[in-house]
């Protein structure tokens, strides 16, 4: 499966209409799909600015597992001289 924010066109199989009773978990098994198989780096990061989640590719890319990123602040994988800066944008988005 390629997805559109991969580089590569996309091919995944049609969603199913949202009136159909599958559809909900469809989605959720396509999401998983994309997170999962994506070359794009994608992480969730809670209010106190720790990572929540981070997919496969952000791992690969930044030279860790997720049992080492999952937790720590988003700020340690900053360069230390745009961290103060990338601080004030996250507070301001809050």
């Amino acid at each position: 499966m390629t997805h559109a924010g991969s580089g590569a066109a996309a091919d995944c199989e049609p969603l199913p209409p949202l009136d159909d009773p599958a559809a909900p978990r469809q989605r959720a098994d396509w999401l998983q799909d994309f997170f999962d198989t994506t070359s794009d780096l994608i992480q969730v990061v809670g209010a106190d600015g720790r990572l929540l989640l981070v997919n496969r590719a952000w791992c690969e890319r930044l030279g860790t597992s997720e049992a080492e990123a999952i937790g720590r602040s988003v700020f340690e994988w900053i360069a230390p001289e745009c961290r103060e800066r990338c601080e004030q944008v996250f507070r301001a988005l809050l």
